[in-house]
């Protein structure tokens, strides 16, 4: 996925914070003293997605110290340094090397820069990794029937190179609805569908405890960023999710390699 590697490489570079402006307003001037202290890298926003650094196994921690200095740390690379001030609503941050850099402080209490259209928010409390494996648990050893995999399913969480990140996320809004004789309804929409809602009609084949959905208009071809509405390889979770395997095209005699798994959670039974 084109749009994951670029943030990867947008965290892994030295100048994440270059050129922040200040992207959101206060009613009150800043003090040092409201800005005094530890803040950590809490959510990253570009190109539709909303990315957990936590989650993704990465930290980054800005330090605002009493001798007007400040250091940033982030996870891989050596630490920033360099002057701060405060003035009116922004805290200025000083470098030897880079222009000036400007944060503001957001109604949410983080503060808030903008770098070329990346969004980086910073707040006082360490963030936390999801425990996404009690969520998600591991593929079911129960023999299944179609009657298990009837139901409304709404995409939660979306995992991609050893990542897992909830699906909103990632921008990814999907809802399957599926029947109890294997037809089913997929509607979603990610950052390349983002305007109009993709809408496939599906019916299922059941082999083992696996569920296959095949787009009904077979000359139709569609693709997403983390599904294929065209088909969906799914198997129930022994947390009561949903999972589907996406694969990479693989040339002919070759299998195919996974590509990501999207995961479901019913929100609603079959009636």
């Amino acid at each position: 996925c084109k749009r994951m590697k670029k943030m990867m490489s947008i965290l892994a570079a030295t100048s994440l914070l270059i050129g922040m402006i200040a992207s959101s307003a206060m009613a009150a001037d800043l003090t040092k003293e409201d800005v005094a202290g530890s803040w950590y890298l809490v959510k990253i926003e570009a190109e539709g997605m909303s990315l957990s650094p936590a989650d993704m196994g990465f930290e980054g921690v800005l330090d605002f110290k009493d001798d007007d200095t400040w250091e940033l740390a982030m996870t891989g690379e050596d630490a920033e340094k360099g002057t701060y001030d405060v003035s009116g609503e922004a805290v200025i941050m000083h470098s030897d090397t880079t222009e000036d850099i400007s944060l503001t402080m957001g109604e949410d209490g983080y503060l808030v820069g903008d770098e070329g259209g990346t969004i980086m928010s910073f707040g006082r409390e360490k963030p936390e990794a999801t425990d996404w494996s009690s969520i998600i648990g591991k593929p079911s050893e129960e023999e299944a029937a179609l009657s298990d995999f009837a139901g409304v399913w709404e995409a939660c969480a979306v995992e991609y190179d050893e990542m897992t990140m909830a699906a909103n996320d990632c921008g990814l809004k999907a809802t399957l609805q599926i029947e109890e004789d294997g037809t089913a309804t997929l509607e979603m929409k990610d950052p390349l569908h983002d305007e109009e809602p993709l809408k496939t009609e599906l019916k299922g084949t059941l082999e083992g405890q696996t569920l296959t959905l095949v787009n009904v208009d077979e000359d139709a071809f569609s693709f997403g960023v983390f599904l294929s509405p065209d088909k969906l390889t799914l198997n129930l979770q022994d947390t009561g999710t949903l999972r589907n395997i996406e694969y990479t095209m693989a040339e002919e005699g070759e299998e195919p390699e996974i590509n990501n798994l999207v995961y479901f959670e019913k929100t609603t039974e079959a009636e």
